[in-house]
């Protein structure tokens, strides 16, 4: 029982970590949707290595696929 209250604690830990930054990058990042792809390329493959270049190239080509206005998804 002690191992999945340690793991959902993990868990929470890592979403909220997540929301943090997505949240500060939001309200910190200016310049229109190619500089916020690069701020987010600095934070998410750079710094923090929650992906890899590749990964986050096909993420960003999904994005720019699906219909809509051209904004930073």
């Amino acid at each position: 029982m002690d191992k999945s209250i340690a793991k959902e604690k993990s868990l929470f830990k890592s979403l909220l970590e997540i929301l943090m930054v997505s949240t500060r990058l939001g309200f910190t990042s200016f310049g229109g949707p190619i500089a916020h792809l690069g701020y987010f390329h600095d934070e998410y493959i750079r710094r923090r290595k929650w992906m890899d270049e590749k990964s986050y190239a096909d993420l960003v080509a999904l994005c720019q696929f699906l219909p809509g206005p051209l904004v930073v998804r």
